[in-house]
Parts: structure tokens; sequence; C-alpha cells
């Protein structure tokens, strides 16, 4: 529909929309597609399509995106055989600008009917915010759907984008994989066009090995081996059923389900169903077949996740659990195929998961054989990064860092031992036969050879969980040890690469640092963590560790840019608003905001967010975004959003905005005002009120910032605000004097100050 705040173009069918059409059907069969690119490709292939056939005006029953391992499809449903005629309406110059003094158009009127080609008749009047402009009633005639189709294709397929496309042949074109053959059909009839050096038609493959040489009831239909031709678009999903093809994930997804709940009951357990297999699964085959195979007994008594990991990471299997939890000598495999010498499939599969289980008990034994200990004096051989020294040095770092987040957050000796010691031992597992072909392990085995050699159960737990959270939405560590851990990796890696000068760019992320920035937010974020503070501080205790070693240098701020590997408040302020980022997302975006109780980090809004993270000249911005950490600050972000309901809170925000806005630009031009300023030339009534207000109000704000009471703090400068309003009323602040202009804008920061501990609120949307 038109938009009148942006002036933008509205397109309106003439008539009733016609849904009776036939189905439109484009399919691009190629070369095996890696699974992880198939769910961005269905989104994008049904996303396009709605986008441009909604363009166009062009109705439809619904858009459907199929993919399997050999092909991409897209049908449409009911598409309409004739575009819609359309009425298109244009904003064009205000009517004082259209017409002169007589009425007559200007040349501003008829420049834009000429642009827009049409005549004064077409053109009519419509307000806008109080403004009257002129418009452009624009008539176009629709087209047969068919004589648009070329272009949608074109559209759709050039619009598509993979992560690491590829180029075949004498191609420029780059595409997921390269294409082998095409379809496109419109109803029965044939949509001719060309991609990829090769021209549409109506045949289409079927499954590698379940095609069948005949068609039962299928008179429409002709097939050779696994080639079928079609005749019209809704044969398509049917046609290739019969050749062994279920084109809808979907429906692939429900096949696997139902059949591991039918095997479920005859093992006597519950499948594993990992959600990320799972759809990784679907998108490997083309027709699920759900088989049992058998696990030797005797490799049960190695740890879960020995077992589970090659199970899962390694051979796709789901593994299967009794009702305990424990698991079962089974696992569920799917094959891409039906049943036919499935039972050779099944030996096949046990064949190859017991020598990944038993080369997991040949390196278990030999681990256990030496103690962790020993492992960490092996890392020293280890690089960690050419910048950033072996891993042996980044334990020694860990345990450094991990000993002063301890005593920042006031833990006990005996749990400050505990962290030490984890820390430790928390990489040495890197060094382990086990770790080494099984990495998806690290820290997993380093928990379970803790344990093993005799270390405390807090010991082991911490060096297990300290590379929690791996993902967005994995569970933080349970114990306060391995948060502390946790968090001091994190920072260690945060601040060794971006020191190195090494950062994330684009959708380039080779040492996954988003992903550390966004579990470091997690667990500061979360009450349950035992230190807080602001991030610059937590940084520059990582950094220090790297000074210490002789990594990084540490000299004046004010030299740091020019010597590399030297800690700068540019840098600092790099990783943090790096850090603010992920804050940001994870109240917009994110679950349960930490300590807040049931509030949701979606209760955040993008306005509240901009002023709770704004970074600025003191006072402007922010005043608590340097001092304060992201568990602070989220609790700022709540009180922002509570106090913006109030009654009173639209003459604190006036009150604010025009402190902020009179002295702002003037303190920026100024370079700053002076420190000894002459509070002896406020004499005025209002001027000395206002003081004295402050000077009431200012330790309250502060004592209540201290202690995360920032609903306090507002209270508190709310009883400054009608001694601002006073003040404005009765003197002009811009005096002609400039040393009294200098003294009361130097009030007006104060009032900023003492009114900005809810955030910079200029940012707040009206």
């Amino acid at each position: 529909m038109f938009d009148e705040r942006l002036g933008v173009t509205d397109i309106r069918s003439q008539g009733s929309l016609n849904r009776d059409g036939a189905s439109f059907l484009l399919e691009v069969g190629m070369e095996e597609l890696p699974a992880q690119f198939a769910e961005s490709a269905v989104e994008q292939l049904s996303g396009l399509a709605r986008r441009i056939l909604d363009e166009w005006g062009l109705a439809y029953a619904d858009v459907r995106a199929f993919v399997t391992p050999r092909r991409l499809a897209l049908m449409v449903e009911a598409l309409s055989e004739q575009q819609p005629d359309l009425v298109e309406e244009v904003k064009g110059p205000g009517v004082r600008m259209a017409y002169d003094a007589e009425g007559a158009p200007t040349k501003a009127l008829l420049g834009f009917m000429r642009g827009q080609g049409v005549s004064e008749a077409n053109v009519f009047r419509r307000e806008l915010n109080g403004t009257e402009y002129v418009y452009a009633r624009k008539f176009r005639s629709g087209q047969r759907t068919e004589m648009l189709l070329q272009d949608l294709i074109e559209r759709v397929l050039g619009g598509l984008t993979f992560n690491k496309p590829m180029r075949w042949g004498d191609l420029t074109l780059r595409f997921a994989r390269p294409v082998r053959w095409l379809v496109a059909l419109y109803g029965e009839q044939a949509v001719d066009f060309r991609f990829a050096g090769l021209t549409s038609g109506r045949t289409t493959w079927g499954h590698r090995t379940l095609g069948r040489t005949s068609l039962p009831g299928g008179e429409s239909l002709q097939a050779s081996m696994t080639l079928v031709r079609l005749n019209g678009a809704d044969e398509y999903i049917e046609a290739l059923r019969l050749v062994g093809v279920v084109v809808d994930q979907e429906e692939r997804r429900e096949m696997i389900l139902a059949q591991m709940a039918e095997l479920e009951g005859i093992a006597g357990g519950k499948a594993e169903v990992d959600e990320d297999l799972l759809t990784e699964i679907v998108h490997l085959v083309e027709f699920p077949t759900v088989f049992t195979g058998k696990v030797d007994e005797g490799y049960l008594s190695l740890p879960d996740e020995v077992i589970t990991t090659p199970m899962k990471q390694h051979q796709r299997y789901f593994p299967v659990r009794d009702l305990d939890g424990k698991l079962l000598p089974v696992f569920f495999g799917v094959r891409n195929g039906g049943r036919e010498a499935l039972e050779v499939v099944v030996q096949g599969n046990e064949r190859v998961l017991k020598a990944r289980l038993e080369d997991a008990a040949f390196y278990f034994r030999e681990d256990v054989h030496r103690g962790l200990d020993d492992y960490v004096r092996d890392l020293d051989g280890v690089v960690f990064h050419e910048r950033l020294g072996s891993v042996g040095q980044r334990v020694d770092r860990l345990c450094r860092l991990a000993g002063a987040l301890a005593e920042k957050a006031g833990l006990a000796p005996v749990l400050r031992e505990m962290v030490l010691r984890a820390a430790a031992l928390a990489k040495a597992d890197l060094a382990s036969k086990m770790v080494y072909d099984f990495p998806e392990l690290q820290g997993i085995m380093g928990g379970y050879y803790a344990a093993l050699q005799g270390d405390s159960a807090e010991v082991a737990l911490a060096v297990r969980e300290h590379y929690r959270p791996r993902a967005a939405g994995d569970a933080l560590p349970e114990s306060v040890a391995g948060r502390v851990l946790s968090l001091a990796d994190r920072l260690d890696a945060l601040a060794g690469f971006f020191g190195a000068g090494i950062q994330p760019t684009g959708s380039q992320d080779p040492f996954g640092l988003r992903r550390q920035a966004q579990g470091l937010v997690a667990l500061l974020m979360d009450e349950a963590t035992p230190v807080e503070g602001p991030l610059a501080e937590l940084i520059g205790m990582a950094w220090a560790g790297f000074v210490e070693q002789g990594i990084f240098l540490e000299i004046d701020v004010r030299e740091a840019k020019s010597v590399p590997g030297a800690l700068s408040g540019e840098l600092v302020r790099t990783v943090e608003d790096f850090c603010w980022q992920r804050v940001r997302y994870a109240w917009l975006e994110g679950g349960r905001i930490g300590g807040m109780g049931q509030t949701r980090a979606t209760d955040v809004s993008y306005d509240v967010a901009d002023a709770i993270l704004a970074r600025s000249t003191d006072p402007f911005g922010n005043v608590c975004l340097s001092r304060k950490g992201p568990r602070s600050l989220t609790r700022q972000a709540v009180a922002l959003g509570v106090c913006r309901e109030r009654h009173d809170f639209e003459g604190f925000l006036n009150a604010y905005v025009r402190c902020v806005n009179l002295s702002r630009k003037t303190f920026l031009d100024d370079g700053g005002l002076s420190p000894d300023l002459n509070y002896q030339l406020l004499s005025h009534e209002a001027e000395r009120v206002l003081l004295a207000g402050l000077d009431h109000a200012e330790p309250m704000v502060s004592a209540c910032l201290d202690k995360d009471d920032f609903l306090g703090a507002y209270e508190a400068g709310l009883g400054v605000v009608s001694y601002i309003e006073t003040l404005f009323d009765a003197v002009m602040i811009m005096d002609p004097d400039p040393e009294l202009k200098q003294a009361r804008l130097a009030l007006l920061r104060r009032c900023v100050a003492v009114l900005g501990g809810l955030g910079d609120l200029t940012l707040l949307a009206g």
C-alpha cells in the first residue's frame, strides 16, 4: 500500500485478482549439494519468489520450495494467468512549487509529469503532514503470466547466494554446485530459458538407485531408469516419488521420525535426537530408510561422549538410551534408499562404527596411563598462534587471569585454589591422543582424566565445562570455577587476537571471536556469574598477561597507535564495542535477561538499547557505559523501559534534552569548558536554587548508580527537573558575557550528568 510518510509507490490492481491459474514449477538439478547449504537455499528461493510475484501483483495460492541433495525446486500453486492492470501513484513536488500564483503549472510540475509520462489530467493533490503535494496516477496494463516467467526465473536464480559457491567448466557463473539439468513448467506448458550453459526442458531425474523402468498408473508419465518426462507441473511431487525421491524435506523429516518411533519400541529405548543432526540427515537423503545397528557391549564401559561422538559427528547415527538415560548397545542410522539388501548396509555400518570405537578405546587406555600434568608440559611445544605464543604460554596466562578474576569476585581461598588448579589443567587434553583424533571432545576428556587421576570433582567439572557455552543457546557452566575459567578463556582470546590485529571481517571469523564474545557477555549478564565489572577493566586484566610474557607492550596510550602490539584506548574500545554488539543482540533477540526474573530480552526496545550503549564525551552519552558491566547495563535498560512509561517521564526527558541540546554543540565547538569556572557569577535566584538542588541530588544519584539502583537515580534526578524549567524561564543561557555563558553551560552539564543516569535520552524515539 501507499506509504504517505515515505511517498513510495502504491501498486493497486484494477478489478479482483483471479486465483484460478496453473501451477508453476522450476527445478535446478545439480551435483550433490552440501547439507549446510540447504536451509538457506530453501528460504532464499521461496522468499525471492514471493517478493517478485507480490511486486508484480500476481495472485497465487502458495509458494513452496523443496531441496534434496541433487535438486532445488520451486512450486507456485495456482499462479494466475494474467497480471492485473496496475495503478501507480507517485508523489511529486509540493503544490506551492507545482503551480504559480495564477495556478499555471511550473517547470517543476511539468518536469515531474514528463518524467512520469503522464498528462495534467492524471495529476491530483493529496495532503501529507499538513502540506499539499501533487501526485501522478499511472495506469499499466497487466501482462500474461507466461511472458513474465523467464524474468522471474532469472531474478530468482540470480538472487541466490551461497557461502562457498563453485565455478566449473568455462563458465564464469558461480553457483552452489555444478548444474546438470533444468525443468520449468507452467501448467503443461514448458518455459524456455537458459542457465549455466543448459536449456530448460521437462525431463528430470529420480533417485540414483531407486529409479523404476515403469510407472504404474501414470500414462502421462514416461520414464527410462531414473529419467522422468513431466507433462505438467502438478505431476512433479508424485512422479518423483515413483522414482524414489521424496522432494519435500519436511516429509522426509517426518518419515525419519516415524520410522525411528517404530524401531524404538523394538529396541526398548528412546533415540537421542539432535535437531542439528536430524536436519543434516534430512538434507543428505532423497528417500530415507531408518535401520537399527548393534554396538559391542564391551565399548559401553567407555565414557558416554566417547561413544556418542563417533556416532553423531562422524557416522551420523542416533544413539539410543533406556528410560534411565543409559546408553543401549544399539544405534539408528538412515540409509538413502529402500530396504533392499538392508542387512548388508547394517553390517557395513556396524563394522565402521566398531573400528571407530576400537580406536577410541585404544586412545582412552593410552591417555589414562599419563597424568594431565605430563600433558601440560607437552603444551609448550604446541603453537596457539604464531603471534600469540604456545598453548603452554596460554595456560600460564589463564592461570594468572583466572586467579585475578577469582580475587576480584571475592571467592573463598579454597574456591580460588580450585580455579587455579582447573586453569592449569584446562588445555591439557589438547595433547592427548583422544582429542587429537576427536577434537569435539576437548574439555570433556580433560574433565574425565582429571577425575581419574584424583583431582576433586569441582576441578574436574570446571575443566569439563569451561568451553561452555559452545554456541548460541548452549547452557552456561554450572560451577563457579567453571564460569570464572570460561570468562578467562574468552577474555584471553579476544584481547590476544584483537591485539594481534586479527578481527572478524564480514562473514569471515576463522577463530570464532563472535562466538567467544557472545559467550562472554552471556556469562557476564547472568546473575550466577561471580565476576562483574567494566569490560575495559576485564580486557585490561587479560592484556596484562600478554605484557608479562613480552608478547605485547605496555606503553603510553599516546604512543600506542604507532607501536604494533601496544595497548591503546582505541583497541580497548574496539573490543568493548565488539562485545556491546553482542549485548545489544541479546537484548533485542535473545532469551531471558540475566537477573531480571521473567523479563525477556525482547522487552528492551531498539531505542532504549541505543540510549544505554551510547558512547560519547562525558557527560554526553551513557555516563555508566565506561564503568559498568553488561549485567548492570541490562538492569539500566530495564529500568529505563519502566521509567519511560511513567507520567512524570515527559518532563524529565524534556529537561534533559534541552540541557543537552544547549550545551553539547557549544561544549564541542569551544573545545571543552574550563575546569576553573567561577560559580560566583551565578547570582540569579533560579541559578542558586538549581545549584543547591544539584548539590543535594548529585551524591544521591551517584550512590544509587554505584549500587545499580537506576530507579532510585531517576527519582533523585526528578527532584531538579522543576528547577531546570524555572532556570530556562528566568535567564538566557547564551548570555553575551562569555564568562557568564560558560558558567551557565557548566551548570547545564551538571544537570545532564544528574539526569543522565538512565542513558543518553536524546536517542529515545518519540
